[in-house]
């Protein structure tokens, strides 16, 4: 090869010369290296190991690397899922599936509405009032399209810099079948921020659909701070604060200067800021940037300085909950003490005024970035002093915390004080621990703490209740909770099988105790549908991305159980109260079931899981709520994440951020905001990870089918 001796000169050598050069050739053929020089490969007839090495290079620096697919123009294909469609038509080639995805998830397009059964007694303006309630119903699905679209559209578009921001319109507008006329939807109803959420997740989903830094194809360089300040809309500015978060967690705002964050800090815009906080602690989660680190301090009370007065500076509550995550995404697995002691007192926060309508939400965010500082750090000797699973047991079941305090004091929890400047006026609590506030948050935190710990003895704080009297004294959604935590901690004891399952329910039955309740109570009811939902999330966890057979079955099984008890609940004979208490559990214990399922088979785009989702995705009645619309199409676009290039990781990281992604309290409507914050559910893509094997014709580049024999390693090498 040095001495550029090719194939051609090798075909006019003699062939006693030649023959003994080509049988050495063949030899050496099947033991290239992709590190020799192309001369050589070219003499081999191996270019396409040339080729591997340069889109190696190119993507050394990156883990999510899937391809990407050319561009479309933006009034053929506003939200990309089109281009995916047919970049990866060989990944589900016999079928249409990819199509299929695309119409379930599409929210750019007028929603196709029935006829209205025409009554020949029913006035015009009792027709127009029948299609506006049946509107309003199917566009409470449509708003929750967003997040699984940015699943499914994950990574999968490069990026140009010569383009401007394209963000895919949420069209709320009804188009009836006959005549093809186009319905408006009437929001006179409706709260002035219902859209503040959809807006938001649909430009989050639009950022998501680009490359990260240094994958794909880069023809006019990278997008850099000037594309993303230039980009910023007049208008839709919920979608841009979307947009930013999206950008933060692919690492491109890490290109922002100081001015830059400071024009966009300085807008006032609540949600801005909170995607703005969120986007760079993820950009450089683990790095302890002091420069983030400041920035987020400065929103959060709990770190401001005994001579800063809360009245200099009045930060909403939103900005506060989203710089509590960010402070754990940026200390992620650091350890690090004073991070770790303020969060632990954050969790328990008397009541304040600005977060009264989101006390559970902040106490939730909390616990998660507790539990991401110290993630698997539980028995860190460093952080004993803190006795921080003798508070987070205090925080569950609600009993003053009794400890050895270094003072020789009696270690007893005293009550904790407000200054006048942040005292609530409408609420005011004793000594006594609200475990209605802070058990949901201090449940997250141990569960990461002593995440794949296996560790027995803390695990036993989190045993769900046998008795009719333990019962009582936990809600039955908190019983789904500590499920989930002592499966992170148990990691290894879970297995795929019903026995495991049944091993984690809460009893059907009061076991003749003198409880006050009856043995069929709507509590034990609940409990139980709640352990059972808990341990399909449990199980999704475990084998994320796996494609366990055993697990795909158990799970599977699951979702058809809720779906069939959801479909007991809403006939015309369940009208007793108890019912019609169980049907929000059912629904949220289903949408649940189906995000584990969708878990265990990611990227996949398993058609029998996608025929089942589709099933559930048509149900669209009063009683759907939107927190279930957004778990379904979650699951679709985890399904089919990065259009079956993508699927997820088990690792701590991994495991938090899917635990915080799919936090199985969702809203009951767009606006809600009360238990978990909405811009939560993005982190998945921090859990993404390629693991998508494509074959490249070396002459045409385009993707061909061959056959491919893989060999697996044991657990010990993986």
């Amino acid at each position: 090869a040095r001495e550029h001796f090719g194939p051609k000169q090798l075909e006019v050598l003699p062939l006693g010369l030649s023959f003994p050069l080509l049988e050495a050739r063949r030899a050496c053929r099947h033991l290239a290296s992709p590190h020799w020089p192309v001369g050589a490969c070219a003499l081999l007839a191996r270019e396409d190991l040339a080729r591997q090495a340069q889109v190696a290079r190119r993507a050394a620096s990156i883990s999510l690397s899937p391809g990407t697919a050319p561009s479309e123009a933006p009034e053929d294909d506003p939200d990309g899922m089109l281009a995916l469609a047919r970049s990866s038509s060989l990944r589900f080639a016999r079928d249409l599936r990819l199509h299929e995805v695309r119409r379930l998830l599409c929210s750019s397009r007028p929603i196709p509405l029935r006829s209205v059964g025409t009554n020949a007694e029913m006035s015009e303006h009792d027709l127009v009032h029948e299609q506006q309630a049946k509107l309003a119903l199917l566009c409470r699905r449509t708003m929750a399209l967003s997040v699984g679209r940015g699943m499914f559209t994950l990574a999968s578009s490069p990026a140009e810099l010569v383009e401007s921001l394209r963000l895919a319109p949420l069209d709320l507008k009804g188009r009836t079948s006959p005549k093809a006329a186009t319905v408006e939807l009437d929001t006179s109803a409706f709260p002035p921020d219902h859209l503040m959420w959809p807006e938001f997740h649909n430009g989050c989903a639009s950022a998501l659909r680009l490359s990260p830094p240094g994958c794909g194809p880069v023809q006019h360089g990278e997008l850099g701070r000037h594309w993303i300040m230039h980009n910023q809309p007049k208008a839709r500015q919920h979608a841009y604060a979307g947009f930013l978060l999206g950008m933060g967690l692919q690492g491109r705002l890490n290109s922002l200067a100081n001015t830059d964050v400071y024009r966009l800090m300085s807008q006032g815009h609540h949600v801005t800021m909170m995607a703005l906080l969120v986007g760079m602690a993820a950009g450089k989660r683990g790095s302890e940037d002091p420069a983030i680190a400041k920035m987020l301090c400065l929103h959060i009370p709990a770190l401001h300085p005994p001579s800063f007065t809360e009245l200099e500076l009045e930060v909403p509550a939103l900005v506060q909950i989203s710089a509590l995550v960010g402070v754990g995404l940026l200390y992620q697995a650091s350890g690090q003490r004073l991070m770790t002691e303020v969060m632990l007192g954050e969790i328990a926060r008397p009541p304040t005024n600005e977060l009264l309508g989101c006390r559970e939400s902040y106490s939730v965010a909390a616990g998660i970035a507790l539990g991401l500082v110290s993630l698997g750090r539980g028995s860190d000797p460093g952080l004993a002093d803190l006795f921080i699973e003798d508070k987070l047991g205090s925080y569950m079941h609600g009993r003053a915390p009794v400890y050895s305090s270094p003072d020789g004091g009696d270690g007893m929890a005293k009550e904790p004080t407000a200054s006048l400047a942040t005292r609530c006026y409408r609420i005011r609590e004793g000594p006594r621990v609200n475990v209605d506030v802070t058990a949901a948050g201090a449940t997250l935190a141990l569960g990461l703490l002593f995440c794949k710990s296996n560790n027995a003895s803390v695990a036993a704080q989190l045993e769900v209740p046998h008795t009719v009297h333990a019962l009582r004294c936990v809600r039955p959604d908190l019983v789904l909770l500590r499920v989930l935590a002592r499966g992170l901690i148990l990691w290894d004891s879970v297995r795929p099988t019903d026995a495991w399952v049944n091993s984690q329910l809460t009893p059907s039955t009061g076991g003749g105790e003198r409880g006050g309740l009856e043995p069929d109570s709507t509590t034990l009811r609940l409990a139980r549908l709640n352990s059972l939902a808990g341990a399909c999330l449990v199980l999704g966890l475990r084998f994320a991305g796996s494609c366990n057979q055993a697990a795909h079955d158990v799970l599977h099984a699951k979702v058809h159980h809720f779906y069939a008890l959801r479909l007991a609940l809403g006939g015309a004979a369940a009208s007793t109260e108890g019912t019609r208490a169980d049907r929000p559990t059912v629904e949220s214990c289903l949408g649940t079931a189906a995000l584990a399922m969708a878990c265990v088979m990611a990227g996949s785009g398993h058609l029998g899981s996608l025929r089942l989702l589709r099933v559930l995705r048509r149900c669209a009645d009063n009683d759907v709520s939107y927190g279930f619309h957004m778990s379904i199409s979650m699951a679709i676009g985890l399904l089919f994440l990065g259009g079956g290039r993508l699927t997820l990781g088990t690792s701590k990281a991994a495991v938090a951020a899917l635990v915080t992604s799919l936090f199985p309290r969702f809203p009951l409507a767009p606006t809600d905001g009360r238990y978990h914050l909405q811009a939560l559910r993005h982190l998945y893509v921090l859990a993404a990870e390629a693991r998508c094997l494509e074959a490249v014709d070396v002459d045409t580049g385009e993707p061909a089918m061959i056959p491919l024999r893989l060999l697996l390693r044991g657990r010990e090498g993986r």
